[in-house]
């Protein structure tokens, strides 16, 4: 722990600690709120943004073709989060679990990351819908933490408990977060402003509870994607949407050095300033991309609506076939018979048609022949330049 980083504006305090090799001393955060006036220089970014969201919301509500980006940018936000934490994964592969999740006995298996990222996108399509907004209690964000590590192997089961250990963040060799012993006390003060109303803008007091989050590292592992997932869910609720349309894992990921830096820089030396500009610019950087994945969405969904208009059997069922590869862009005769209850032949004869269109690819499965959208693929993992 980088003890002499540490100066007299820090919005916390540190404190002597023992038992583990090495570390003399961790960082005690005050509760929120901040002793920090709002300065008037944040005015523009923070009006940039609240206009970069505005129109975002105004897409959604007037053209009804955007709800088709709503899983992509969930599938997106899942991937950079674990991207956050070192994890990567093959995108055909990551398609391949999320269609038959298979159970991981072992923590050495790679499918663990997988897992991972699966159990990241559903527990947001649950939180991230409204009627169960937003996990602003303990028990709720131990759930959270629960869901996120649902069947994955990992040495004993600290799914949903809050550490009774003090560590060093891997990540962050020069941090380290508030002791067991007086975790709760911090856990409390953090539950009791959830749910406090405050002075500042909600979107930059989503922002605020972000690294208050993150000062405390409450779980042994995997506090990353716990306090990325609620900053979704937060931001959606800020901005009044239906569900989450904004995520900051890609940009966070984008500048991850800064990330953990603007964090650190907020620890050591009460730079809240700083943080809270980093964070504005990436909301407007995250909401013109997804404006410009909506452009391309829509292209797509016209390019696709052509092919299957131009077929000699072109009916209902097939469009809704096509349409619904934007929400889960893989497909065999088994999942088709299911959710369509159709026949085996007539799910090969929409799956050869698809096929001819160059809509789907063939992807390796070692049990039944599976195909995958690739244009679909590229909208959600590529990075856009523009």
């Amino acid at each position: 722990m980088y003890i002499s980083k540490f100066g007299h504006n820090t919005p916390g305090r540190l404190v002597q600690v023992e038992g583990v090799s090495g570390i003399t001393h961790a960082f005690l955060p005050k509760s929120l709120p901040p002793k920090w006036s709002w300065p008037t220089t944040l005015w523009p970014l923070l009006m940039e943004a609240r206009m970069a969201l505005s129109r975002l919301d105004g897409m959604y509500k007037h053209f009804p073709e955007a709800k088709l980006l709503l899983s992509p940018l969930q599938s997106r936000e899942a991937v950079k989060s674990y991207q956050l934490e070192g994890l990567f994964t093959i995108p055909e592969k990551q398609l391949l679990f999320q269609i038959n999740p298979e159970r991981i006995r072992n923590k050495k298996d790679l499918r663990n990351t997988y897992r991972a990222i699966h159990n990241y996108e559903k527990t947001l399509q649950v939180y991230g819908s409204q009627k169960n907004r937003t996990p602003d209690t303990l028990p709720l964000i131990r759930k959270l933490h629960k869901a996120l590590l649902k069947g994955i192997q990992e040495p004993g089961d600290t799914s949903g408990v809050f550490r009774t250990q003090l560590f060093q963040m891997p990540e962050a060799p020069h941090y380290v977060p508030a002791p067991p012993a007086v975790l709760m006390r911090c856990l409390n003060f953090f539950e009791k402003y959830l749910r406090k109303k405050t002075h500042y803008d909600p979107l930059v007091n989503a922002f605020l509870i972000h690294y208050q989050f993150e000062a405390i590292h409450p779980f042994q592992k995997w506090n990353g994607p716990v306090s990325r997932l609620l900053l979704s869910v937060m931001l959606a609720k800020v901005c009044g949407h239906s569900n989450p349309w904004i995520h900051m894992s890609a940009y966070f990921y984008q500048h991850a050095k800064e990330y953990r830096n603007r964090l650190f820089y907020v620890s050591s030396e009460g730079k809240w300033e700083d943080w809270i500009a980093f964070c504005l610019k990436g909301v407007i950087a995250q909401a013109k991309d997804t404006e410009i994945r909506y452009e391309k969405l829509i292209a797509l969904s016209d390019e696709f609506k052509k092919s299957v208009s131009r077929m000699i059997d072109g009916g209902p069922r097939i469009q809704m076939i096509a349409r619904a590869l934007f929400s889960e862009p893989i497909v065999n005769v088994s999942t088709l018979t299911k959710t369509y209850a159709i026949s085996k032949n007539t799910a090969k004869s929409y799956l050869n048609k698809l096929i001819k269109t160059k809509m789907l690819l063939e992807i390796d499965h070692p049990s039944e022949k599976t195909y995958y959208a690739p244009k679909i693929l590229t909208l959600i993992h590529h990075d856009n330049t523009e």
